[in-house]
């Protein structure tokens, strides 16, 4: 396994400052994805893959339009193709962004020929998390060892400060991947009503809704309502408005189905993860990832144990909730 460097667990702090409640937040919102990747890669291994390489695929899309690596990713644009394929337009925020008039041109221009080139190879894969979650989401996975060495500095590095006091922007540092969630019994929809432009939902009655999923969906759709309304309207407070009361209630990290319910148990749902990722991504026998584990946090082996076995039963939830959905993307040319 080679050599082992035993980091520092932190204990449960005594205060909760910005910092600790960014740590928080940042691995309460990602949590349904880590664990729906890893449900989709035990579902649909092949499928993953090849989803990946179209990622590549539709970077290199964008590369040939003109676009550098560095904008690529800076301007989320492989987020913009997977949209426009899956959904018919981009979700990502994007609120206050401007683009300068070269990239602009680019944009148009690849997400009006993204469908001719791409809707046909995303519509044969067979992947059910699609249904609840955007494909490049699927395709962001996180290096969970690098996010718990981070966690651990960002956590020693909040009890420097109090509730109030103001943090430093470089130890804001934890990447984590969070998702915008989709589900099957909502679709977005414009038409055109004379001079007007009508935005809003689609809801099958039929649909499998619980209270979170009806309460995200229609969250989300309050942000994307504001974003579609503001460039209509000019200088629109009410879109202003919209957008800043769902960033406050997304900072709470309330979307999540899985919770962080202790303010000292980060480090357990990511070595958790960590755990399951060296036994079933990595080929390593079970018992040996979680002495791996343990030596690297400095915790007793059950302890480990104990989480692995949770990220186990969170990643079966997910792989039972996506068994009992359609799995094909037949559906997004119709979306498109």
């Amino acid at each position: 396994m080679g050599h082992h460097t035993t980091l520092p667990f932190m204990t449960r702090p005594q205060r909760q400052d910005v910092l600790h409640s960014f740590l928080q937040r940042r691995v309460r919102n990602s949590l349904d994805l880590q664990y729906a990747i890893r449900a989709s890669e035990a579902m649909s291994a092949g499928e993953m893959n090849s989803l990946r390489q179209l990622a590549i695929d539709v970077r290199h899309f964008w590369g040939d339009l003109g676009a550098s690596d560095d904008e690529i990713d800076h301007e989320g644009l492989i987020d913009f193709a997977f949209d426009t394929l899956q959904v018919g337009f981009p979700l990502t925020r994007r609120h206050g962004r401007l683009f300068h008039r070269e990239m602009g041109a680019i944009i148009i221009k690849g997400l009006s020929a993204v469908r001719a080139e791409f809707a046909t190879a995303l519509s044969l894969f067979e992947i059910p998390a699609a249904r609840f979650y955007r494909v490049c989401d699927l395709t962001s996975g996180d290096d969970i060892l690098k996010v718990i060495d981070q966690v651990m500095t960002g956590l020693r590095d909040s009890k420097n400060y109090g509730r109030r006091d103001d943090v430093p922007a470089e130890h804001f540092t934890v990447h984590l991947h969070e998702p915008i969630h989709l589900h099957p019994g909502f679709r977005y929809g414009t038409r055109s009503d004379g001079d007007k432009t009508v935005f809003g939902f689609e809801i099958d009655l039929a649909a499998d809704i619980d209270l979170l999923d009806w309460k995200r969906q229609i969250d989300e759709l309050q942000y994307q309502y504001a974003l579609y309304r503001a460039p209509l309207s000019g200088e629109d407070p009410i879109a202003g408005e919209l957008i800043q009361d769902f960033l406050e209630r997304e900072q709470e990290g309330e979307h999540s189905e899985f919770d962080v319910p202790r303010l000292d148990s980060f480090l357990g749902v990511l070595t958790g993860l960590h755990c399951w990722d060296l036994y079933k991504r990595g080929g390593v026998k079970r018992e040996a990832a979680i002495v791996d584990v343990a030596k690297r946090v400095g915790k007793g082996e059950d302890n480990v144990k104990k989480n692995y076995d949770d990220a186990s039963k969170r990643i079966n939830s997910m792989i039972a909730k996506f068994a009992k959905t359609p799995a094909d993307l037949s559906a997004v040319a119709a979306n498109a």
